[in-house]
């Protein structure tokens, strides 16, 4: 016999036992089904944190002190002057930024409401390119340095209160009951869908120390962006912490930096872990389905123990019987992974659709999926095989 005619017998057979076929599929389709929309919905995650964070590009990097509140307390703290004293130090040619986060209460249109604010230089909106203006501009290193009350917000923020991001400029703001001019909009970023209803804003850095009696002038961290893409980013790191040390006259461990690479592989881990952990518990339900796979073979070898008999009497060889039956059961789990890809790839699509992420197909996750469904059709079909072709004609023939 030609695999073909195995093919056939094989088809016919499940043919007959139509409803015992579709049950026996559920588990296999459940399995890759589960799999494989778990897995391509944790891979479009990652990709969408991924391009979020990398939009800035490679040659950007944090600097943070480790311990605010450690040994060395005030002295260690970075402050505004670190943003002047590292551009003249560092080898390489670098925009700085430094930054402060806080929320304040603020009045519009004799409203108030609670905002956001980010506190940053003005070559910050050179250093990101997370910040789409859709409206004016951003603030200058001028108007930093005036100290004047100017203010950049989120579309958010202007379409609740001044109808449109173009109307908002030019109008006021009371922020701690100081006015402010909004000099432009920008578009909220969001992060897979998340943060794009918050009321934020941005302002320059040394306007928010003295509203905040901040006198020491001291900040949350340091962003630099390195002109040129073609350096070493660890090299210029030590040495921004090196500096950073000799001049606070503090331990280099004091300050931490945090690259852009370094985060991208910080997320890579979490997914990839994540990944590994619910892809083995979904794939829990593949080895049910192959269980239930070899139990439905071998019911199906008792039924058709006479057929067997006959065929053998006839000259079937016992490897003629042994590949029909491990071709039963490839067909079953292959059919069924068929189908739980579908399934799988569809339940992904519209679970990234609801939650707004970009659907990233994982085409080696669908590979995988069908390799291992081979891999069980075999391992859970070769025992019924086997033991098919294994029986005595005649005892087969006398079964009843």
């Amino acid at each position: 016999m030609n695999l073909s005619e195995y093919f056939k017998l094989a088809v016919d057979s499940l043919r007959i036992n139509k409803l015992r076929s579709f049950l026996t599929l559920i588990g296999i389709i459940v399995g890759v089904g589960s799999v494989i929309a778990v897995v391509m919905i944790a891979h479009s995650g990652q990709e969408g944190i991924i391009d979020a964070i990398s939009q800035d590009g490679k040659n950007v990097f944090y600097i943070y002190n480790s311990e605010p509140n450690g040994v060395y307390g005030s002295r260690a703290a970075l402050r505004i002057n670190d943003i002047s004293f590292l551009k003249r130090k560092l080898d390489q040619e670098v925009l700085i930024s430094g930054y402060n986060i806080g929320r304040v209460e603020v009045r519009i249109n004799k409203k108030q409401e609670y905002v956001d604010v980010q506190a940053v230089s003005a070559s910050y909106k050179e250093i990101t390119k997370n910040l789409d203006l859709i409206s004016g501009r951003f603030y200058s290193e001028s108007e930093e340095r005036s100290r004047l009350k100017v203010i950049v917000i989120n579309n958010v923020l202007a379409d609740k209160y001044y109808d449109n991001a173009k109307s908002a400029v030019g109008k006021t703001i009371v922020l701690n009951n100081v006015p402010f001019k909004i000099i432009g909009v920008y578009k909220e970023s969001t992060i897979l869908g998340l943060g794009g209803k918050r009321l934020n804003s941005y302002l320059p850095l040394n306007l928010w120390n003295r509203m905040t009696d901040n006198m020491q002038e001291k900040i949350a961290g340091i962003q630099v962006k390195v002109i040129s893409e073609e350096v070493n980013m660890q090299d210029i790191m030590k040495q921004t912490v090196s500096l950073l040390a000799e001049k606070h006259r503090v331990p280099k461990e004091q300050y931490i930096t945090q690259s852009i690479e370094q985060t991208e592989k910080v997320v890579n881990s979490v997914f990839g872990f994540i990944k590994v952990i619910v892809g083995a518990i979904a794939g829990v339900s593949l080895f049910v389905g192959g269980v239930g796979v070899m139990n439905i073979m071998l019911v199906t070898v008792v039924e058709r123990t006479q057929e067997i008999g006959i065929r053998k009497a006839i000259g079937a060889k016992p490897q003629d019987i042994l590949y029909q039956f491990i071709i039963e059961a490839l067909i079953l789990t292959l059919f069924g992974g068929l189908i739980g890809a579908v399934l799988g790839v569809g339940t992904a699509y519209i679970i990234t659709l609801l939650l707004k992420w970009e659907f990233v197909i994982s085409w080696s996750i669908i590979g995988l999926s069908f390799v291992i469904t081979t891999l069980i059709g075999l391992f859970f079909g070769i025992y019924p095989a086997n033991k098919a072709a294994n029986l005595d004609p005649i005892e087969a023939l006398r079964y009843e």
